[in-house]
């Protein structure tokens, strides 16, 4: 179904039709609660801080040791659909590569998973800063992540110094 489709049926309710329908969505959909929560009250820091947390989160889990990179990939995916300023989603960007670099310090170990997806994300992270033109901001974090890998000598600790060079010379 597409938005025309949704748009046709929207209109065929009237304004108390509606306001159940987000009612409803309210009650019953975590994602539309927080969406519609954000909506009449946009306090972008509150939001970043609670998905800052959820990054942390996946490296560094309240129970069980575990780390779950797709945690850490879906909290910067949800907090991109509220429609923050892209210096806080450069910001948690950061923040998943710098607890990704702290997790592998913490435990003397990685695995290929683990370092291709902190690569990654620093790599978007980096491109994302230079389309927004705000590199000079991060560029201490971004230098201090290089010199936290390393001890990386695999081509995932190349691809982060490789990123770094590319971006900032």
């Amino acid at each position: 179904m597409g938005i025309a489709n949704i748009r046709k049926e929207l209109n065929k309710h009237d304004k108390d039709g509606l306001i159940d329908l987000i009612e409803y969505l309210y009650k019953n959909n975590k994602y539309a609660k927080e969406y519609l929560n954000f909506y009449i009250n946009p306090n972008e820091a509150e939001l970043f801080l609670r998905y800052k947390t959820k990054v942390y989160e996946a490296f560094f889990p309240r129970v069980g040791r575990k780390i779950r990179l797709g945690r850490g990939k879906k909290a910067i995916a949800e907090f991109k659909k509220y429609d923050p300023s892209k210096t806080l989603i450069a910001d948690l960007m950061l923040s998943y590569v710098e607890y990704g670099v702290k997790y592998i310090h913490n435990n003397g170990k990685y695995s290929m998973t683990l370092s291709n997806s902190i690569a990654g994300v620093y790599a978007q992270a980096l491109a994302l800063m230079s389309e927004e033109e705000i590199l000079d901001e991060f560029a201490e974090r971004a230098k201090k992540i290089v010199e936290g890998i390393y001890h990386m000598d695999s081509s995932e600790g190349c691809a982060i110094r490789s990123s770094y060079r590319e971006f900032y010379g």
